[in-house]
């Protein structure tokens, strides 16, 4: 049985967070005033011994929502909803995406309008 563990990271908490106002914004404020900054993917699961199966990324308010309804769940449990916060930097997005595009044989390039709009005046 194969298991992921999440190992060498940072541990910060930030406290007295509402499930009921909780959004995708509200997610990103919280992280940067704990110093975090950049682009960074967001995951949750209430099931930490079971990170490989129960691993959920949040990228939409949708799934913020999706993530509070289940923390109602796990604070009447006696548990919380950890999140965990991927980082990279501008640089490692961008290689990152050059290597996708690299390998999915699309080239991408400017060429001139050959008939440009006029400007409205």
């Amino acid at each position: 049985m194969a298991y992921i563990v999440y190992a060498g990271g940072q541990l910060q908490y930030v406290d007295f967070v509402s499930a009921e106002y909780i959004s995708l914004l509200e997610i990103d404020e919280d992280v940067e005033e704990i110093g975090i900054s950049g682009y960074a993917a967001y995951y949750w699961t209430t099931e930490t011994y079971r990170l490989a199966e129960t691993l959920k990324e949040i990228e939409s308010d949708k799934d913020a929502l999706e993530m509070a309804n289940e923390s109602y769940k796990a604070i009447r449990a006696g548990r919380y909803v950890p999140i965990y916060i991927v980082s990279r930097t501008q640089e490692k997005v961008m290689e990152e995406l050059s290597r996708e595009t690299m390998s999915s044989g699309v080239v991408i390039e400017e060429i001139e309008d050959e008939h440009p709009s006029l400007p409205i005046t």
